[in-house]
């Protein structure tokens, strides 16, 4: 593959495991702290581990949402992961009220458990299938993977989107469908996290180190 990954820095914990996992299929990856005009990147991954007040504070102080933007205008695929999928979002409620990046229209607010399910915890931690909606939302994420294909997830917070056919999977969780997985024109975004998902979740960062801006 030709591309040139940015893995945006805004101190999340897990940066590290990503570039490593993304290193299997680019040559090209650069960790980004901050603003950068004229960069060459192909593909932008906003990795995600910590709460959605303080990741989208350190991304406007780094400016990094301007670098989003700016890639995105030009058609860069962007990836966000766990917390980077979650502030896509237009607003997050996490520690108070948080304005996200309104890359794709909804919300990010605590999971609830309504149902008996003594299987069920908060924060959700551990392997899950992922459901892709391929009749609803085409997603070339998924190529090669099975319905169902186990990943691995940690999160105390959902997403929930204002339009439906921004979701591209779902899991079960607590006897509903949670979204799992969204994406809008080159928006990509996944509640579990791939570089700990196995074969699987390389396969989801390949297919998307596959995707080219005039996919």
């Amino acid at each position: 593959m030709n591309s040139v990954v940015g893995v945006l820095d805004y101190g999340c914990g897990n940066l590290h495991s990503v570039v490593r996992a993304c290193a299997k299929f680019s040559g090209k990856i650069e960790i980004v702290e901050k603003f950068q005009q004229n960069s060459d990147f192909t593909h932008v991954v906003l990795p995600g581990v910590g709460s959605y007040s303080n990741a989208m504070k350190e991304i406007r102080n780094r400016g990094l949402d301007q670098l989003i933007h700016e890639k995105l205008s030009i058609g860069v695929p962007l990836l966000g992961i766990c917390v980077g999928m979650q502030v896509l979002t237009t607003e997050g409620r996490e520690n108070g009220f948080s304005s996200g990046l309104d890359l794709i229209g909804g919300s990010t607010e605590m999971l609830s458990l309504t149902k008996s399910d003594k299987s069920s915890r908060i924060p959700n931690m551990g392997w899950n299938a992922v459901m892709p909606e391929t009749n609803r939302n085409e997603n070339q994420m998924f190529k090669g993977l099975e319905n169902g294909f186990d990943a691995y997830f940690a999160h105390s917070f959902e997403v929930k989107l204002n339009d439906r056919t921004d979701i591209s999977a779902f899991s079960e969780f607590d006897g509903r469908n949670l979204v799992s997985a969204v994406k809008r024109d080159h928006v990509y975004g996944v509640q579990f996290h791939p570089e700990k998902s196995g074969e699987s979740g390389l396969q989801v960062l390949k297919n998307f180190l596959g995707i080219t801006t005039n996919s």
